[in-house]
């Protein structure tokens, strides 16, 4: 055969010191290759070469949104009673978190995300530094920011020549072509004698306003009706354009296919002035002063128990299940967060003056609330002189929001009194307030809507709605001698 279709192996022999002849080459390399390899496969078998990924050590995402990312640990019953531990988490192999337990989970969180990026986050049980344990990965994406680009138009309602103050208190968006704005506006007309009586009503067709003056009805302690009048209307809520209600100091009107029907819920419910409406899967609640909250169930009106005497301002639900409720008394600088629904509310938390920031929620947050807005994530957002946000059991201070802290910088600096705030998610939410105080929040950061924040602006927004690509905010300016009803339509580019 030819050379190169085989190797020759030589052997080449010599003598050993007892005489005995040996072979060397390539069949003693063999044995020694053996004799190594059994070595080092003997001691795998013996001794692990590192941590295993077990069941013990859990991770999974509470939520996950632009910038951050809750992330919970969970450890076996037996691991916590035992021994307790630390644990450190990665993100894409480099380690973004460390800490120490003693229970069987413990939540942290991720706040160094960004906006549309998949991540991958492992856990890990540590002994003197070491890694013991580990868990299997998870992957996380976080949402893209949404957009703050509005085009704006603004719009005055009513006379300050009158001589009387104009003014919204709610507005509520019906569908992409209506929107029903509601409080006191006084104008010269053939209906009116010096802009009295006024409307009460005002309702945007997608080309003018429309003025609407409703007859609230009033009732004695039997509720009998014994008069009506147009008094200025405080709430409104809107299922359809033919299912609208409002309400005004001490009664309410449902407007059944443009038709108004009188509402009596005062007979046996004391002395309270109704401030706002919700309404879930067809049922109504209305909040009022002095801690009462009515609930219409299709039929019949009934008192909700809710255990305060304080003014409640707003509410909000997001599954028509649960009720939230925010309330307070500007004069005492309590406040107030309600939960519950027809069978009854509880208190979530109060407010307080707090004057050491070490106290916050230790157990009371700071002052008065006006608004409450609850997300998709279950995430609870209220807020007056501060915004804070209540999410998987943590309340806090919603730190994106600039100068939102009560011990540092100043929030008149940034924007006002926040009057109210509405979304449709965690990452497109919007608050208005005192000052012109209009600020959207994509996600990421905040943004100033329109025209410029100023502390001395003459632009008080009492409310706002917000649905899809449209923000609408409602209130009221005092540039003039008297106040005149003011609204902005925002519409996103």
């Amino acid at each position: 055969m030819p050379s190169a279709c085989f190797e020759r192996k030589i052997r080449k022999k010599r003598e050993g010191p007892t005489g005995k002849v040996t072979e060397t080459g390539t069949k003693s390399t063999g044995a020694l290759l053996i004799a190594i390899l059994s070595v080092l496969l003997a001691s795998c078998r013996s001794s692990p070469t590192g941590p295993k990924v077990t069941g013990n050590v859990q991770l999974s995402a509470g939520y996950v949104a632009c910038t951050e990312v809750w992330l919970k640990i969970a450890f076996s019953a037996q691991q916590s009673a035992t021994s307790g531990g630390t644990y450190k988490i990665t993100r894409d192999s480099t380690t973004v978190l460390t800490g120490s337990f003693s229970g069987t989970d413990t939540t942290v969180i991720d706040t160094t995300t960004q906006p549309n990026r998949t991540y991958t986050y492992q856990a890990y049980k540590l002994a003197n530094g070491k890694v013991i344990e580990l868990g299997i990965p998870i992957q996380v994406t976080t949402p893209d920011t949404t957009s703050s680009d509005y085009t704006w138009e603004l719009f005055r309602l009513g006379e300050w020549q009158t001589g009387y103050p104009s003014k919204f208190n709610d507005i509520a968006i019906v569908n992409d072509t209506t929107i029903i704005a509601v409080g006191q506006i006084y104008v010269n007309d053939s209906t009116t004698l010096d802009g009295y009586p006024p409307y009460n009503m005002a309702t945007w067709n997608g080309r003018s306003w429309q003025l609407r003056r409703l007859e609230f009805p009033l009732y004695d302690s039997n509720g009998t009706q014994v008069g009506s009048g147009p008094f200025p209307a405080n709430g409104v809520y809107s299922f359809s354009r033919d299912d609208i209600w409002l309400c005004s100091g001490g009664s309410m009107v449902h407007l059944t296919n443009g038709i108004p029907q009188p509402v009596c819920i005062s007979s046996g419910y004391g002395n309270r002035d109704l401030e706002e409406l919700y309404g879930v899967n067809g049922f109504v609640y209305v909040t009022g002063t002095n801690g009462f909250v009515g609930y219409y169930d299709g039929f019949v009106w009934k008192q909700v128990f809710t255990g305060t005497d304080l003014g409640l301002y707003d509410a909000c639900s997001n599954d028509g299940q649960t009720v939230y409720i925010a309330g307070g008394d500007p004069i005492s600088d309590e406040g107030i967060l309600l939960k519950g629904n027809a069978g009854g509310f509880q208190t979530m938390k109060e407010g307080r003056f707090v004057a050491d920031q070490s106290q916050l929620f230790k157990p009371y947050f700071d002052g008065v609330i006006s608004t409450v807005w609850v997300s998709g994530s279950n995430s609870v957002y209220f807020g007056g002189a501060y915004l804070y946000r209540y999410r998987l059991g943590q309340y806090g201070l919603v730190r994106s929001l600039p100068g939102n802290n009560p011990y540092g910088n100043s929030s008149i600096q940034y924007r006002g009194y926040i009057s109210r705030i509405r979304g449709n998610a965690d990452n497109d939410m919007v608050i208005v307030g005192n000052g012109n105080t209009v600020r959207h929040f994509n996600g990421g950061t905040w943004q100033q809507l329109g025209m410029p924040y100023a502390a001395n602006s003459p632009y008080i927004w009492t409310s706002a709605a917000m649905k899809g690509n449209t923000i609408v905010v409602a209130g009221f300016t005092t540039a003039n001698p008297q106040w005149v009803a003011t609204v902005i339509i925002f519409k996103r580019n």
